[in-house]
């Protein structure tokens, strides 16, 4: 018996080809939220209004005489995104702008230790200057200092740290870590 001039050998075959098919497709998708093959790409470095606008309707505009990205997702480095968090792809180097530390996965997060830190598995921001803190690596700078021990702590700059505790270890309650005396100006300075 032939089913559109096959044999039904042949058609059960074909059937069982797409079902195994579907079946790793759907566990490709379910495991890594989806896959594509594509290469993610950005306007910079196209010289031509015309191409530019061609390159990705929609994602590339033409300003002050160079094309550059609509989408402000796109980023090289930190000074790029608004959150100050410009993630990249290990593998590409093109980076994406997030929003949050809490987008972040924990794997991603450590790749931003000046902003992010895990906490509970999760990605979580920390805390800016003239925040309350209780440890050094809770803040972006790096310092959680009381200035005459006390005021409560507070996330600051090197600068507001007095000398006596700038080049101390954080063990010992000082910011050695990331500070140092600065043997120009004897100021504590970032290291």
């Amino acid at each position: 018996m032939k089913i559109f001039g096959y044999s039904v050998e042949e058609c059960i075959t074909f059937f069982m080809l797409v079902v195994v098919g579907y079946f790793i497709a759907k566990l490709f998708s379910q495991k890594y939220n989806g896959f594509s093959v594509g290469a993610q790409t950005t306007c910079d470095g196209i010289k031509s209004r015309t191409r530019c606008r061609k390159f990705h309707p929609g994602r590339c505009e033409w300003v002050n005489n160079k094309c550059t990205n609509k989408n402000s997702s796109v980023c090289n480095d930190n000074n790029d995104c608004k959150s100050g968090i410009c993630h990249k792809n290990p593998i590409t180097k093109l980076g994406n702008c997030v929003n949050k530390c809490s987008d972040l996965n924990p794997r991603a997060c450590r790749v931003h230790p000046d902003k992010c830190k895990v906490e509970n598995n999760n990605c979580i921001s920390k805390k800016e200057f003239g925040e309350l803190c209780k440890e050094n690596n809770e803040c972006q700078s790096g310092v959680c200092h009381s200035k005459d021990f006390a005021d409560p702590y507070k996330c600051m700059n090197c600068s507001d740290v007095n000398k006596l505790t700038c080049e101390v270890s954080p063990s010992l309650d000082g910011h050695g870590d990331v500070c140092k005396i600065d043997k120009t100006t004897d100021e504590c300075t970032r290291k």
